[in-house]
């Protein structure tokens, strides 16, 4: 007996809400065929004119962004560019050492230091750093 109370209450509840939404539908259904063309029009640009300005704002926003972020990057690349260097240095150092350990007698360590010099030597000739 009470959930079927409730349950025309919560009917109701619903069928008024229903019917207040329809009348508000109306209502501005209504109001918009009362104004005029030109106001309408006007509305309409205005609606446009804001949103083109937010989107403006945002990809202004976006673009100064973007140009910090760049900065960061620019100042940044030396840094990069002197870690590349020494990961190279380390590699080289490390092929020497391997070397190194590779070699049975001083003979054969000595004709491969001076192989190896004249391979150091066109590397820096071929790449003009001296």
């Amino acid at each position: 007996m009470v959930y079927i109370l409730y349950q025309m209450n919560t009917g109701s509840i619903l069928n008024s809400l229903i019917s207040e939404n329809q009348f508000k539908i109306h209502w501005e259904r209504a109001m918009l065929k009362d104004l005029s063309l030109g106001k309408k029009q006007m509305g309409g640009f205005l609606l446009v004119s804001i949103i083109t300005i937010i989107v403006a704002m945002v990809g202004i926003y976006g673009s100064t962004l973007v140009g910090t972020h760049f900065r960061s990057v620019l100042e940044s690349a030396p840094l990069i560019d002197a870690a590349m260097e020494m990961k190279l240095s380390v590699a080289r150092d490390m092929q020497m050492i391997m070397e190194l350990l590779a070699v049975d007698s001083k003979e054969e360590l000595d004709k491969n230091s001076h192989a190896g010099r004249g391979k150091n030597r066109r590397r820096h000739d071929l790449s003009g750093h001296g």
